[in-house]
């Protein structure tokens, strides 16, 4: 299989290579190159023809930019193996952009499919915010109130959590990912191409409550128990009349933080928050991942391709253009 590589100076990629059987096999400039770099295709085809293996891409490409009239600020200083495909995107999976990449995760063009998903997802998190509310008006979400439970509690919070269940089923089926059911053990790998435990949100109406981080403490040894929130749900699935596994008022702060950080890891942060006055009145970000640069989606003009193409991260090339 080809492994892709990036050339950087500093910040800045100025290359990819795609790397096979320890020769380069294709060789591309960043677009942000001067045009008249590109009309000298056949300088490329000769270094692309090299054998050259990763360890001395480096010297290679340099010897070349500094041999020739270019500035040597085309020249590179490090590679990195490129975690997706340049030219692909993650299926469901919302990351930074190289020229944007110290701006909130986000997603380069949704299906319509997609889209209408998304706003019935918003709505949803609208309903059951317009719930808590309600709720709070009753029970003031202060001090060992936050610990109270009831049948209102349960429903709103279980709500939530079916639904985060079905959006990371949605998640890994798409990405290559398949079984006939799901639980934590599965769901816990989402944890790490989606930096979920990086996702902080903050309930603007109730501010004396902390941010909240619903994914910080997940573990995959132990996938359900380091929820607490989640474990509470899991169990009161099971034993409604244990009340010491019910869920209480504080659970449903970290389940509909938990959608929401599972709605903005899938179809950006800044689109989930700020979709409607009604979300910005209610929540904001606090906290979302930043990526890596060997992390970021490449543009497709990068490497000689005209559209986006999507990439499974369990498996593979997705059919389709993004």
């Amino acid at each position: 299989m080809p492994q892709y590589y990036g050339g950087f100076n500093g910040d800045l990629l100025r290359a990819v290579f795609c790397i096979e059987n320890q020769c380069v096999k294709e060789l591309y400039a960043s677009s942000q190159m001067p045009l008249i770099l590109k009309e000298q295709h056949s300088e490329f085809d000769k270094f692309i023809l090299d054998g050259t293996i990763p360890d001395d891409l480096i010297g290679e490409w340099n010897k070349y930019f500094q041999s020739s009239f270019v500035l040597p600020s085309w020249t590179i200083n490090r590679i990195e193996l490129l975690e997706v495909e340049p030219g692909t995107v993650l299926r469901r999976m919302a990351r930074n952009f190289m020229e944007y990449q110290h701006q909130p995760p986000s997603v380069y063009s949704n299906t319509d499919a997609d889209y209408v998903e998304f706003i019935q997802l918003i709505q949803e998190i609208e309903l059951l915010i317009e719930r808590l509310d309600a709720i709070c008006r009753v029970i003031s979400p202060i001090g060992r109130n936050l610990k109270s439970f009831g049948p209102q509690i349960s429903e709103v919070h279980i709500l939530s959590c079916v639904n985060i269940e079905s959006q990371m089923k949605r998640i890994l089926s798409e990405n290559g990912y398949n079984k006939d059911s799901y639980s934590t053990s599965d769901f816990v790998k989402l944890l790490v191409p989606m930096k979920l435990a990086n996702y902080a949100v903050k309930f603007q109406r109730y501010h004396w409550i902390d941010a909240k981080k619903p994914f910080e403490a997940w573990d995959p040894e132990a996938p359900t128990k380091s929820l607490p929130w989640f474990d509470r749900y899991n169990s009161a699935k099971h034993d409604k009349g244990n009340v010491n596994y019910q869920p209480r008022l504080d659970d449903v702060f970290s389940s509909i933080s938990a959608l929401l950080a599972v709605t903005a890891a899938q179809f950006g942060a800044t689109n989930t928050a700020r979709f409607t006055s009604r979300m910005r009145d209610s929540v904001h970000f606090e906290g979302f991942p930043v990526w890596e640069q060997s992390q970021l989606y490449i543009p497709p003009d990068h490497v000689g391709k005209k559209d986006w193409g999507y990439t499974r991260f369990f498996g593979g090339l997705a059919e389709g253009q993004a």
